[in-house]
């Protein structure tokens, strides 16, 4: 499963969400072709306990997040699969509400402007969604 997550890349923001205000992290494809969406998305969102409509914690054994150094990173089972820079903004965003909005794209979004990204998340098709808990020692 770790060796998707070299096919996807990632972009975060905070805004307001269904609990308050909230860090959001998007992984998506990149557009290379190498993660078929009808099979290797579907099986790492299912595999990470995403889903389509609801948006349950996930476990943390299986999935979190650390924030830090300006980055996060996400572990799966323990072993940091991704990392990326965020700001001070995001940073103590995440660390108030203890959790992060991690979303995973079905598809390469048009742009990362707010018009294209309202698009995207408002698919429910077009991705899967959990709250990451933020591990201690963040």
């Amino acid at each position: 499963m770790a060796d998707l997550f070299g096919d996807l890349s990632s972009t975060g923001w905070t805004g307001d969400g269904p609990f308050g205000v909230e860090a959001y992290l998007m992984l998506y494809p990149t557009g290379s072709g190498q993660i078929d969406p009808e099979m290797g998305l579907l099986d790492l969102a299912q595999a990470l306990g995403l889903e389509q409509v609801k948006m349950p914690q996930l476990d943390p054994q299986q999935v979190a997040a650390r924030v830090g150094d300006g980055r996060v990173a996400l572990t799966v089972q323990g072993s940091e699969v991704l990392a990326r820079p965020v700001d001070a903004d995001w940073s103590d965003t995440a660390r108030r509400a203890g959790r992060v909005v991690l979303i995973l794209a079905m598809r390469t979004p048009g742009g990362l402007d707010e018009t294209s990204l309202d698009a995207l998340l408002g698919d429910s098709n077009g991705r899967r969604c959990g709250l990451v808990q933020i591990k201690e020692g963040s």
